[in-house]
């Protein structure tokens, strides 16, 4: 075989083996909050699976529509994630923001 056969062989298995690199570590971030979900209540789970599907922040009033949880259950559930470091609350304004720590979508 030539030089070029040699080169395309090489260039072939890099790829091959950056892909599986990548899609190793995907699988091991998908992996990580899957069993930090398991480690949730349910209202719990409820309230960070919103805020995902919203970009990781929403403001306290619609977290409340869009999760459909009576105002007490919010109340100790946001502070519950808060106490475990899962988000943060904003209560600088009249309407209180929620956002997802930065560790979270980093996983």
């Amino acid at each position: 075989m030539n030089i070029g056969v040699y080169i395309l062989f090489l260039t072939v298995g890099i790829i091959f083996i950056v892909s599986i690199m990548i899609i190793s570590k995907f699988n091991k971030k998908i992996s990580n909050k899957k069993n930090i979900l398991k480690t949730l209540s349910k209202n719990e789970k409820l309230i960070i699976q919103t805020l995902v599907d919203n970009q990781g922040s929403m403001r306290r009033s619609d977290l409340e529509r869009a999760t459909k949880l009576a105002k007490s259950s919010l109340a100790n559930t946001l502070n519950n994630l808060e106490i475990k470091n899962y988000l943060e609350i904003d209560k600088t304004h009249t309407t209180h923001f929620i956002k997802l720590k930065r560790w979270f979508h980093e996983l």
